[in-house]
C-alpha cells in the first residue's frame, strides 16, 4: 500500500496523456502506483459561471503519479527505457 510517508513522485505533470502511458509501463512491469489529480482554477465560493460566462477559463489540472519509495528506482530505469534513453 502506498501512503504520504512511504511514497515517491514518479511524474508531475499537465498531460493526462502522458501520465496514463506511464501508468500502463508500471502496470505491466508489477510496480503499484497512486494518481493525485488537483484542479488548479477551482470555482471559488460565490463564483456562479452562469452569471459571468466571459470570465470562465479552461481547467488547468495537474497530475502526479506517485510509486513505493523502494521501487522508484525501477520505474525510473523503466521509463529511460521506454524512451530510448538507456
Amino acid at each position: 500500500m502506498i501512503t504520504i510517508f512511504n511514497r515517491k513522485e514518479l511524474y508531475s505533470g499537465f498531460s493526462m496523456v502522458e501520465c496514463s502511458r506511464i501508468g500502463r509501463i508500471l502496470k505491466s512491469n508489477n510496480i503499484p502506483y497512486t494518481i493525485k489529480d488537483c484542479d488548479l482554477n477551482p470555482i471559488r465560493p460565490g463564483f456562479c459561471r452562469l452569471t459571468a460566462p466571459m470570465l470562465q477559463t479552461k481547467p488547468i489540472i495537474e497530475y502526479s503519479l506517485y510509486v513505493n519509495k523502494q521501487d522508484y528506482e525501477e520505474a525510473r530505469f523503466l521509463l529511460m527505457c521506454e524512451e530510448g534513453s538507456v
